[in-house]
């Protein structure tokens, strides 16, 4: 049975915020339910930063500045940072907290000097008014056997068991029995078991689990058996580690009753289900162990285990020799391999070891070529020096007597041999081949054929030939109710003349169709129709259809003609009718060049080629728009889609050409002079890869602007965009992005839509920017702290995109530190917004729940 170990570190026991919060201000009371709210999650770096800033908090009594100093050092200490976690504890504030030493030892024990802390426990287990008194106990006995001291915690056990309730005592049995199981001491074992009755329910999975193994050591192997089944149905009862080796438990009572096949499915299906067990090791080792001496080549386990050895794939240089040619026909072309994970190598070995017992020449064959491949994909893996000694057994027996000294003589010196040097420089000259560094891959093997002994050295003095040679290469008036008398003609006129004038599109369909209903045959009829026609046209639901009627209605040539040619093209451009729209258009710049309808119908021209991607020729249009429109507004805006259809043409020189424009568009109407400079300035960023001078052109700008400007974020951005891009050619360029990125961070007001973006943004700057305590390392920690900040909202954010970008990005820093806990939490937060990828993120924690087998208590 593996060592059992006891953690060093307990459960801090939390009572309800205490009072020292009532009363404050809300300030420390967000700041303490924030901390508390990452706590209980397991994100120490949050909690930190909350903490903290309470500490900083000015109203905070020394009371209150204890408790907090208290959770601080607590944090520090889960967080891994020990020695941060004394300072804390050395705060005047603490100095009369009667808990202090407790966990100062707790620290102490985190850095690693056990003994010393050992020694600090025993002080405050050996106190009889000692806060955490039974806590220090069951840490002073965990440190003890972690020191290889087990009498000496039997003996601390034994006095927790005097000196404390029922549920602890038999908590401190049950750790006597984990260790006199370690110590083969059966019988004792089983008299220092506890009733069931005392045992508290958090403790009973445990309880089941050294009952398991007790009967296993005990040899009652069906009654052990069966409380093991039942350890592996529960997975949620036990932690990771203990269901893991509960399925080893039951492997062994089964090989214990003679089931080895038996064991074998079980051991194969649980791989199946965790491949990344941290037991994998065992439980192969417990398949090799229950291997037949003489299985078929057909046998079941070794088929199951084939499907996690990766699929080799041959190169196009099936020429190159293999590290051993001779052994097998297999070996004769070089293979490429991706990296090896734990279960395919343990795979590998598992396969190689089964098949050579299996005896059949193509077998053996197989069992050698598997071990190559180990040797040479994971030279650092203990397996490796195993493989070699299972070759040197095997050639002995085939009678090679030379090779088995060569491969003993390699075990034997391990990684100080030639041979193992050789083999390492053959393995990077291969990988160098791959990625095409031939100048690379020929002094590699060069360097391992003067390594390897003479057909290996053969072997790599080929492949450096071959490497050399593939070398070579956008009120109404109401007019009628005057006092005046008016002519009947007049007042027809004057009606239609305030309907042309009333500002609301709707109300002026309706009052134009009640004048052509009561006026059929007036002089203005077709002014009438046209306009009604445009009106319904400047809705914000346009009835083409209507206006199309309208428009039917009217003579072939008018002194209205042009009206209605470019009613039509509005027709064809709110459908969408690209072609048809840019015919229309060219037809009353043709026909009416002078008409302040030409350039109307020159923009929707540029538009729609803008639209068909047709920049070039948008691009034109615009700028002939520009040149001759007197409306400075207008003609700024051409310059402005002249320049956007530009940057998109798709050559350096139009690229180059949009900057001058975006200037002819920024020297015109204030208006929109600074859309003008800020699209340049996302053009240089975007298209020309000009980050320096998009750089110099935003900061003067974004230095001008004052906080509650409107155009002061987005200018912002753009400059921490421009810096941001300079990071890896430019020194300091990432610390000025950042820098920019916090004060636009000071301006917003909590709850702001930009707060997530720039959090996100800031958290990418500071995954990359050196800590300035340590160089060698990056400011991960403070990048995840920016990310993690916006899940900590209490509505819904007005921002899904960046919350969400946010929430996974800190979940997969989570994830890669392997902190399971926080991780699922933190994706289970996500969710519990229920934002477009709360499905995502529920079903991320399902997996992780599912994988690493974290539950809740």
């Amino acid at each position: 049975m593996n060592r059992l170990r006891h953690t060093i570190f307990l459960v801090f026991v939390c009572a309800c915020l205490p009072s020292i919060i009532h009363g404050q201000e809300d300030r420390l009371t967000k700041l303490m339910t924030l901390g508390e709210n990452a706590r209980t999650s397991e994100i120490w770096e949050m909690a930190e930063i909350h903490f903290r800033d309470a500490l900083e908090l000015t109203n905070v009594s020394e009371e209150s500045a204890a408790e907090i100093s208290i959770r601080l050092a607590e944090v520090l200490i889960r967080g891994g940072k020990p020695d941060e976690a004394l300072i804390a504890l050395d705060a005047p504030a603490v100095a009369r907290r009667m808990d202090r030493d407790f966990w100062r030892a707790q620290a102490t024990a985190a850095l690693g000097k056990m003994a010393e802390a050992a020694a600090m426990f025993a002080i405050q287990f050996n106190h009889p008014t000692a806060p955490h008194r039974v806590e220090a106990g069951f840490s002073l006995a965990g440190l003890q056997r972690a020191m290889g001291k087990n009498e000496q915690a039997l003996l601390t056990l034994s006095t927790l068991q005097q000196i404390t309730n029922p549920q602890a005592s038999a908590r401190a049995r049950l750790s006597k029995v984990e260790i006199l199981l370690l110590l083969n001491q059966l019988d004792e074992a089983r008299k220092q078991f506890p009733p069931r009755a005392d045992i508290a329910s958090s403790d009973r999975p445990l309880a089941d689990f050294l009952e398991a193994y007790l009967l296993l050591a005990e040899k009652q192997w069906a009654a052990s058996q069966k409380l093991f089944e039942s350890i592996a149905a529960a997975p949620q009862m036990n932690l990771p580690a203990r269901h893991h080796q509960a399925v080893l438990g039951l492997a062994d009572a089964l090989a214990g009753q003679g089931l080895t096949e038996e064991a074998a499915v079980k051991l194969l299906d649980f791989i199946q289900k965790f491949p990344d067990s941290p037991q994998l090791a065992e439980f192969f080792e417990r398949i090799r162990r229950g291997m037949p001496e003489k299985p078929a080549l057909s046998d079941a386990t070794l088929a199951r285990i084939m499907q996690w050895i990766p699929a080799e794939e041959s190169t196009d240089h099936s020429w190159l020799l293999g590290m051993e040619s001779g052994e097998s026909v297999a070996n004769a072309s070089w293979t490429t391999q991706p990296d090896l994970s734990e279960l395919a190598v343990q795979a590998i070995f598992t396969r190689a070891f089964g098949m050579h017992r299996v005896g059949l020449p193509e077998a053996q064959a197989e069992a050698l070529h598997l071990l190559n491949v180990l040797r040479l994909e994971a030279p650092a893996h203990p397996l490796s020096l195993t493989a070699l000694d299972l070759k040197a057994k095997w050639k002995k027996q085939q009678g090679d007597t030379q090779a088995a000294a060569i491969l003993l003589e390699i075990l034997r010196d391990a990684t100080d041999t030639p041979q193992v040097r050789g083999e390492a420089a053959f393995d990077a000259g291969r990988t160098a081949y791959q990625e095409a560094k031939y100048e690379q891959a020929a002094s590699l093997f060069g360097q391992a054929a003067a390594e390897l002994n003479a057909q290996s050295a053969n072997a790599a003095q080929i492949n450096a030939i071959a490497a050399q040679i593939a070398n070579r290469t956008f009120s109404q008036i109401m007019l009628i109710s005057a006092p005046i008398p008016i002519e009947p003609s007049q007042a027809e006129n004057l009606t239609l003349d305030a309907a042309l004038v009333i500002d609301d599109s709707a109300l002026r369909v309706s009052a134009l169709a009640e004048f052509i209903e009561k006026n059929p045959n007036h002089a203005r009829l077709d002014e009438a129709r046209v306009a009604q026609a445009e009106s319904m046209l400047d809705s914000p639901q346009p009835d083409l259809a209507a206006a199309n009627s309208l428009l039917d209605q009217m003579p072939a040539e008018s002194a209205l003609t042009d009206r209605v040619m470019f009613a039509r093209l509005r027709i064809l451009d709110h459908r969408g009718d690209l072609a048809l729209a840019a015919q229309q258009a060219q037809a009353i710049i043709e026909k009416y060049p002078d008409s302040a309808l030409a350039n109307e119908a020159s923009m929707i021209l540029g538009r729609n080629l803008f639209d068909a991607k047709d920049y070039n020729a948008a691009r034109l249009v615009f700028e002939k728009v520009a040149a001759t429109q007197e409306v400075a507004v207008r003609s700024q805006a051409a310059w402005l889609l002249a320049a956007r259809s530009a940057a998109l043409v798709g050559t350096q020189a139009s690229k180059e050409e949009a900057v001058a424009l975006f200037d002819s568009a920024i020297a015109r109407d204030p208006q929109l002079a600074a859309a003008a400079m800020l699209e340049k300035a996302d053009h240089l960023i975007k298209n020309l890869y000009r980050f320096s001078d998009a750089a110099n052109f935003l900061q003067p700008w974004f230095e001008k602007l004052a906080v509650g400007d409107p155009l002061r974020m987005p200018v912002g951005f753009l400059l921490g965009q421009a810096f941001y891009a300079q990071g890896a050619e430019r020194d300091g360029s990432l610390a000025q992005a950042l820098s920019i990125y916090d004060l636009l961070l000071k301006d917003l007001k909590n709850n702001d839509p930009m707060m997530h973006r720039l959090q996100y943004l800031r958290g990418l700057v500071l995954e990359q920017l050196p800590d300035p305590k340590n160089p060698a390392i990056k400011r991960e920690e403070e990048a995840f702290a920016a990310f993690y900040s916006a899940l900590e909202i209490s509505e819904p954010p007005a921002d899904w995109e960046y919350f969400e970008l946010c929430g996974f990005k800190a979940l997969s820093m989570l994830e890669k530190s392997q902190r399971w806990p926080a991780a699922i939490a933190t994706a289970k937060k996500i969710a519990s917004f229920k934002g477009p990828r709360a499905a995502e993120a529920a079903a991320r924690a399902d997996q992780l729940q599912l994988k690493y087998q974290v539950w809740e208590d």
